[in-house]
């Protein structure tokens, strides 16, 4: 029976059994290549995702260091705040006593005569005070 098969109709069967072997092998392989894929995805994905975990923490680590800055930097904008308003106070103060120096020095009358002025002198304390005439 195997004699009565022609040569062409061999050639067939064997070229045949080689598509057959040549696309087992070739479906394992791309089984085999899409898992080594997949793998890959998975590991990619997983190191993406402990990147961004990092990248997480350390962003809310820099806005917890930014956040106490602003406190910092709001207690220290207070303070400077008061101390503005002090200094303020203490210039509208002394103002208030240049002004009342003005007014009482306005309000000083001098005598152009050396013996009234004198006199006044000594009569605020200043008993060291004379008249030099000129002979």
């Amino acid at each position: 029976m195997i004699k009565r098969i022609p040569w062409w109709a061999w050639i067939i069967g064997i070229v045949m059994v080689l598509f057959l072997i040549n696309y087992a092998s070739s479906f394992a392989l791309n089984r085999s290549l899409f898992n080594m894929a997949l793998d890959q995805l998975r590991e990619d994905k997983t190191a993406i995702l402990e990147r961004l975990e990092k990248d997480k923490e350390a962003r809310d680590k820099i806005i917890t260091d930014l956040q106490k800055k602003m406190e910092i930097v709001q207690k220290q904008r207070a303070a400077a705040e008061a101390e503005s308003e002090k200094l303020r106070g203490l210039v509208r103060e002394k103002d208030a006593q240049i002004f009342a120096l003005k007014k009482e020095r306005e309000a000083i009358i001098v005598s152009g005569d050396p013996d009234a002025l004198v006199a006044e002198l000594h009569r605020m304390g200043f008993k060291s005070a004379r008249v030099i005439r000129n002979p």
